[in-house]
């Protein structure tokens, strides 16, 4: 039988949790001090100056811009057979697609950029959410005592535009050191979250628990609101419990289904043969795990470069006098009285030799060996002259990001199965942009794919291009070439579009058209006794239509090809003569 979930029993899991975890988290720490260039160069015995390079700011940087550098797009398969459930799974892909993008920006760091900076740096990275909040769900107004009808509909307005934009999850990246989870399951089945609250924040989340549940503990500010409390906020796939100062606040049904977590490695760490089981910290390797002592070598060897120029372009100056009264004479001119010419002379600095440089080159060949190729951050390799070339080994370089890149798509396709999950406790149709989605939509399938494709113009192009051709020779379907070529969103979307345009151009509809802008107009009689003298023959028989000449263009006296002919001079002498045209293709 399962332990009860008290205050004791979730501190228990925390402390196991971090036991867990400390390796890692030491790990991190000395990560971040390399990154934040805060890191020790030199013993604590050694005072020499210290001048850090940005070497590995810009590592971890770059290698984000470059294995999650596009938008997530995601592709979701039909629940069923037909066309209404293509359709519905054509409506989902871009609905879902902006609320990923939009949950992302709703947070002060945006969240899928920050999962990947967490994946570069600490080859580890945790995703929380969809987290369900109805705290600024906006309510339906209704009209007030002696309130004006004009107060009234310009309240009604401010909600219908409140109702149109309101988005109700919320998916963030927060640091993988304030989440412990099990590191042998994606989706784990318990997790706890480390964080301070303000203690009035305590006191009205325990106020508002206070009314749906029977066992709460009140949380009193008292004198000091926004003194910071320690929490721990434990979850379950059942349960959702809140611990504050040793104190069980509240524990609630996890109404949800899931722990709202999921966390995943780079893929660049591995196991240690003589344990027993996983230790995070050997799976959590980032890109500079492995670079920290080329890194301060580096850093070390730009400090002392440094100083030696400084050395070498200030000198200073030896004598045998008074060396405060030499200073004082050069400080205010440049001759000094009563000097031989053996009292006063230059120290010179250390000279330089060429190796150090070479020693340089080789850390820095070591670090480019360790993380990625200089040409992902849009460098160019010695010795490539050609684009081709450049492209073979910038794609090769890629191939490091591949790991990571699909672990966040993985995550982020866990994510946006979840939101369509939460659809159906919402009960209630949730409109983004132009694109409105609600139970019936989704039908109680839950799954989807998320991308995160970064779209090279050229490429793009030359897909595009292979995919035409593709649907000209009957290899491949206009389906598939919007979906897969084209990148299209909605492509029952773009059936409709395009079908109201064709009825658009159709003759009948603009005719009808027409006739409904002149009488907008006041033209309508003036269209319709053109029309009749459209209509009326002509004198020879011809249809009453003339060409530029002012001739009839089916007059007896000209033939078709005699009209073509015509049609065939130039404009102008700058313009060229046209294509001879076929008779038979007017039916001549």
């Amino acid at each position: 039988m399962p332990r009860e979930i008290d205050a004791k029993f979730i501190q228990e899991r925390t402390a196991h949790l971090e036991g867990l975890w400390d390796d890692a988290h030491r790990n991190w720490e000395v990560i971040d001090s390399f990154y934040h260039q805060t890191n020790k160069l030199w013993p604590d015995t050694v005072h020499r100056p210290s001048l850090h390079t940005a070497r590995a700011t810009s590592i971890i940087d770059h290698a984000v811009d470059n294995f999650l550098s596009g938008e997530p797009r995601v592709h979701r398969n039909p629940a069923g057979q037909g066309r209404v459930h293509k359709e519905r799974a054509d409506l989902i892909e871009p609905w879902l697609q902006r609320i990923m993008i939009s949950t992302g920006m709703l947070e002060p760091i945006p969240t899928w950029k920050q999962v990947a900076k967490n994946m570069a740096m600490y080859g580890y990275s945790v995703v929380e959410g969809p987290v369900l909040s109805m705290a600024d769900m906006p309510e339906e107004p209704e009209k007030e005592k002696g309130e004006s009808k004009l107060d009234f509909n310009a309240r009604m307005s401010l909600y219908k535009n409140e109702k149109r934009t309101w988005m109700p999850f919320r998916v963030r990246a927060p640091h993988p050191a304030r989440i412990l989870l099990d590191p042998s399951e994606k989706q784990p089945r318990e997790g706890v979250k480390r964080v301070r609250r303000y203690a009035i924040q305590l006191e009205e989340i325990t106020e508002h628990k206070d009314t749906k549940l029977k066992d709460v503990v009140l949380f009193e500010a008292k004198n000091e609101p926004y003194r910071l409390v320690e929490c721990l906020e434990y979850w379950t796939k059942e349960w959702h419990a809140l611990v504050a100062e040793g104190v069980l606040l509240f524990k609630e049904r996890n109404t949800w289904g899931y722990v709202p977590f999921v966390h995943a490695f780079a893929g660049w760490g591995q196991e240690a043969t003589d344990t027993h089981e996983p230790n995070p910290a050997d799976l959590a390797k980032g890109l500079l795990t492995p670079l920290l002592d080329d890194l301060k070598a580096q850093s070390q060897a730009f400090t002392g470069r440094q100083h030696a120029l400084i050395e070498a372009t200030f000198e200073k100056w030896g004598t045998t006098g008074d060396a405060s009264e030499i200073a004082n004479q050069l400080k205010n001119s440049d001759i000094v009285d009563g000097i031989g010419p053996n009292d006063l002379w230059k120290i010179h600095g250390t000279q330089l030799q060429s190796w150090l440089f070479e020693s340089d080159a080789n850390i820095d060949r070591d670090i480019e060996m360790g993380s990625f190729s200089r040409s992902l951050a849009g460098g160019r390799e010695t010795g490539v002259s050609t684009v081709g070339q450049q492209a073979i080994l910038s794609t090769a370089a890629s191939k490091r990001f591949v790991t990571p890149s699909r672990q966040i798509e993985q995550m982020a396709t866990i994510i946006g199965s979840r939101i369509l999950r939460l659809m159906d406790v919402l009960d209630e149709p949730i409109q983004v942009g132009e694109f409105k989605v609600g139970p019936k939509e989704i039908d109680h399938d839950y799954g989807v794919d998320v991308r995160f494709e970064l779209v090279d113009p050229v490429l793009q192009l030359e897909q595009r291009q292979l995919g035409m051709a593709e649907v000209n020779a009957g290899l491949k379907s206009k389906e598939t070439y919007w979906a897969a070529d084209a990148k299209l969103e909605d492509v029952e979307g773009e059936k409709m579009r395009m079908l109201a345009e064709m009825v658009e151009s159709s003759p009948e509809v603009v005719a009808i058209m027409a006739q409904e802008v002149a009488r907008r107009n006041g033209l309508l009689d003036l269209l319709q006794s053109l029309t009749a003298a459209d209509e009326a023959p002509a004198p020879g028989g011809g249809s009453g239509l003339v060409g530029p000449n002012g001739n009839p263009l089916n007059g007896a006296n000209q033939t078709p090809s005699a009209a073509a002919a015509e049609l065939r001079q130039p404009l102008t002498g700058n313009v060229p003569t046209p294509a001879r045209v076929n008779p038979a293709a007017f039916g001549g």
